[in-house]
C-alpha cells in the first residue's frame, strides 16, 4: 500500500491470552507511527498513542472496553487523531503534529489476536 495521509484504518479485534493487538496509521518505520490498540495490561481498555523515535506516548485517557471482535479504529485527519470503536468516537480528536504521511497496518504482538475485515480507507 502507498503512504496515505489522512486515512481511517480499521478492523474487527480480539485479544488472545495477553495480548495488545490494534492497528496502525502513518507507519513510517518501527520507530514512528500512530497506533490504536486494545490493552489487556490496562484491563481491557482501548488506547490511542504515537510512537516517535521508538518511544511511546499515549494520546488522550484509557478509552472503552471492548467485547468480542469490536471495530476498532485509527482516524488520522490532518493533525486531528483519534480512535473510534464501533463506529463512534471514543478517544480524541486530539491534535498531534508528529507524523504526516505512511502507511497503514496491523499490531499484533506475538501471544496472538483474531484480526477480522482489516480496512483502509483514504478521507
Amino acid at each position: 500500500m502507498a503512504n496515505t495521509t489522512d486515512v481511517r484504518v480499521s478492523a474487527d479485534i480480539k485479544k488472545v491470552g495477553s495480548t495488545d493487538p490494534g492497528v496502525l496509521g502513518r507507519y513510517t518505520d518501527a520507530s514512528n507511527y500512530y497506533m490504536a490498540r486494545w490493552s489487556s495490561v490496562a484491563g481491557g481498555v482501548c488506547q490511542l498513542y504515537k510512537c516517535v523515535a521508538g518511544a511511546f506516548t499515549q494520546l488522550g485517557g484509557d478509552g472503552s472496553d471492548i467485547n468480542d471482535l469490536d471495530t476498532v479504529t485509527l482516524v488520522c485527519n490532518g493533525t486531528n487523531i483519534s480512535l473510534e470503536i464501533n463506529g463512534v468516537v471514543d478517544i480524541g480528536p486530539i491534535s498531534d503534529a508528529a507524523h504526516s504521511t505512511g502507511k497503514a497496518g496491523i499490531r499484533s504482538p506475538s501471544a496472538g489476536a483474531i484480526i477480522d475485515d482489516f480496512l483502509v480507507e483514504t478521507i
